[in-house]
């Protein structure tokens, strides 16, 4: 499990995790179900499971510039941010502007070819269940835990080849905005990540099997064989 993190860098859908700079103690993001079997044709639905576990709750309020900022504990608010376009790397927050929800995963693994459709394409999950269905306050108080869809994997081609598939990290949280001294734009990511991008003792993996034809499937396909036999007989 890992903790979660103020990362050093923006993490956009669906782009490759960055590593962190800080961590907090108390909660934590695993994968709800980190394995088992599905069959070839099937969607996948990638849960993970925030928790606290310790004894202070978590809790944010995006639309909030006043103290607590973001409604965020000081242990989490980033003090540094970053302005890539800019060149700007680990530089002070003079000042904070707003705060948004975002999910991330890390483009390793071998549902997918890097960041592009492989045996499976990816999509984020924006609806029901989803992290971003909490809106602009939320709160987790201590012991307890909420599950999340975060992505669905759906077979490129309808059916995938069997084999057992991995992928390594997803993450959920905050992308802090705001300046520098000088006016510059900054930003920096308050987030919980399942785990350390390619390490398989913590990834998410499915065992792909041939597909299993429907019932509806088979009764087709008998009558179909009783009507060649009844033609055959009738030839006969």
């Amino acid at each position: 499990m890992n903790t979660l993190q103020n990362a050093t860098a923006i993490l956009a859908l669906s782009a490759g995790l960055a590593l962190p700079a800080h961590a907090y103690t108390e909660l934590t993001l695993d994968f709800t179900e980190p394995t088992g079997t599905v069959q070839s044709s099937d969607t996948i639905e990638i849960w993970a499971t925030l928790s606290v576990v310790g004894d202070e709750a978590f809790s944010f309020d995006t639309n909030s510039t006043d103290e607590p900022i973001f409604g965020l504990p000081a242990t989490l608010l980033p003090e540094f941010g970053n302005n890539y376009s800019e060149g700007l790397f680990d530089v002070a927050f003079d000042s904070y502007s707003e705060a948004s929800l975002f999910i991330s995963r890390s483009c390793t693994g071998s549902f997918t070819s890097s960041c592009s459709d492989g045996e499976y394409s990816i999509a984020a999950a924006t609806g029901a269940n989803s992290w971003f269905e909490v809106g602009s306050t939320y709160t987790l108080a201590p012991g307890d835990q909420q599950s999340f869809l975060l992505y669905t994997l759906t077979p490129t081609t309808g059916s995938a080849t069997p084999g057992t598939y991995e992928l390594y990290n997803v993450a959920l949280g905050l992308t802090i905005r705001g300046f520098d001294a000088d006016g510059n734009a900054l930003d920096a990511d308050v987030s919980a990540t399942t785990c350390s991008s390619g390490l398989a003792g913590c990834a998410f993996s499915r065992t792909v099997v041939a597909a299993v034809p429907e019932p509806e499937a088979w009764a087709m396909l008998l009558a179909g064989l009783g009507l060649v036999g009844w033609r055959a007989r009738r030839r006969s």
